[in-house]
């Protein structure tokens, strides 16, 4: 059975809907402000017990704080 919603009852969820704030989290400040850091510092304090710094690393980063912030 194929339900149909009506925009009012689609309007009616979204009246509850709240905007989360992940960029006022510890994890998003902590990412936010080391991210730079951390591929700096990786060679000279990791790399030889954890090898190379991937690029995905990085990536994930740069996605997460694009996806967080408003």
């Amino acid at each position: 059975m194929l339900r149909r919603y009506t925009w009012e009852k689609a309007k009616e969820k979204l009246q509850h809907y709240r905007r989360r704030t992940p960029e006022a989290s510890v994890l998003y400040q902590i990412v936010y402000h080391s991210r730079d850091d951390l591929s700096v510092q990786w060679e000279s304090k990791f790399q030889h017990q954890y090898g190379c710094l991937r690029d995905e690393v990085l990536k994930t980063f740069d996605e997460y704080l694009n996806l967080a912030s408003p």
